[in-house]
């Protein structure tokens, strides 16, 4: 799999800065609106992780690329403020970690491991965003 350095360097500075990866009571229950643009990258990467069955590791190398281009697209087209954009950002913190993870594994429990984790993240997205 290929690797974006800046795509990388700002995952990092993401995890760094992010103030809190637990998620509020109050952001539980309010449904966020995502940006179109934004939401077509999300949407392509769920229908990814919940139509991939890879038998192979280089299946899940597969399913790993195009999950690394579409966050790369996601974090090019962002254009979300205030508090819609912290909670897609804490959401989209530990997704990045699992995807960074899951395109480096090697054994196939594990990654399919981290492809059911990023199914259970978008089952977490559709009742926090719309």
């Amino acid at each position: 799999m290929r690797y974006n350095r800046p795509l990388f360097l700002f995952g990092i500075l993401l995890l760094i800065l992010s103030p809190s990866w637990e998620v509020s009571s109050a952001e539980e229950k309010t449904r966020h609106e995502i940006a179109p643009s934004m939401m077509v990258h999300l949407r392509h990467m769920e229908s990814t992780v919940n139509q991939a069955k890879p038998g192979t590791v280089s299946d899940h190398r597969k399913v790993a690329t195009v999950l690394d281009d579409d966050l790369e697209k996601l974090m090019a087209s962002c254009s979300m403020k205030g508090e819609a954009h912290d909670a897609l950002h804490n959401w989209l913190v530990p997704v990045i970690r699992i995807v960074s993870a899951y395109g480096k594994e090697r054994d196939t429990e594990e990654l399919t491991a981290r492809l059911d984790e990023m199914r259970q993240a978008f089952k977490d997205f559709n009742t926090r965003f719309e």
